[in-house]
């Protein structure tokens, strides 16, 4: 197995499983009730595309981070799971969504905002220099996350699909897998609702004013 078994809870929104039960599940030694098997599911899925990730940069083959890519990301959490109505896997929701106070993106604009989000972080202002890959990395890891969850471009499984686009940032920025869990779980720590408050409208400005300058 590639990816360690404490990644498996923390790149899963909401998932109920204990690292223990995550330990026993992965060499099928946990017996769920059906009410719960799901949550098995999920890390399932998760640790699936992470060793799909791993296995393309093995074999010479470093994933591009684009639109397609995202979609497919999504497409892969939500792999034999059940489903609500609107929900469908690796396709953009036609329909709006908010959590509480807060509001998604309108359903119109998802496309444009994902695809303007991955030229961004594809960009030079995201070229470490000087040593200091490691450092962009994690910055470029915590933003793509931060504005997957602005944005919320899909019906369902938005949060497990920002930190497998985490994960891929970071895998191919050279970070040890075993290092992966430690960093993701600070970076989450760091997005917090003082962060999104105070920080979201510039970026947003930032990502958004390519119209008049491409």
């Amino acid at each position: 197995m590639y990816v360690h078994d404490r990644l498996a809870t923390t790149a899963i929104e909401g998932n109920t499983l204990s690292e223990e039960e995550v330990v026993k599940h992965l060499p099928g030694e946990l017996k769920l009730p059906p009410s719960r098997e799901y949550l098995g599911q999920e890390v399932d899925n998760i640790i699936a595309a992470c060793n799909g990730i791993l296995s393309e940069i093995r074999n010479g083959h470093r994933p591009v981070l684009d639109f397609s890519r995202v979609c497919e990301l999504n497409r892969l959490v939500q792999e034999k799971l059940p489903l609500n109505a609107g929900v469908k896997p690796g396709e953009l929701r036609t329909f709006d969504v908010g959590v509480a106070r807060y509001r998604g993106a309108p359903a119109q604009d998802c496309r444009f905002l994902l695809e303007r989000l991955c030229e961004w972080l594809n960009g030079k202002e995201f070229q470490p220099g000087g040593g200091m890959d490691l450092a962009f990395a994690i910055i470029k890891a915590m933003l793509s996350h931060l504005y997957l969850a602005w944005i919320h471009p899909f019906a369902d499984g938005n949060g497990r699909t920002a930190r497998l686009v985490e994960f891929q940032i970071l895998i191919c920025s050279g970070v040890r897998q075993s290092m992966s869990a430690s960093i993701m779980g600070a970076c989450e720590r760091c997005l917090g609702v003082a962060m999104v408050t105070h920080i979201k409208p510039a970026i947003l400005h930032n990502i958004l004013s390519d119209q008049n300058t491409n």
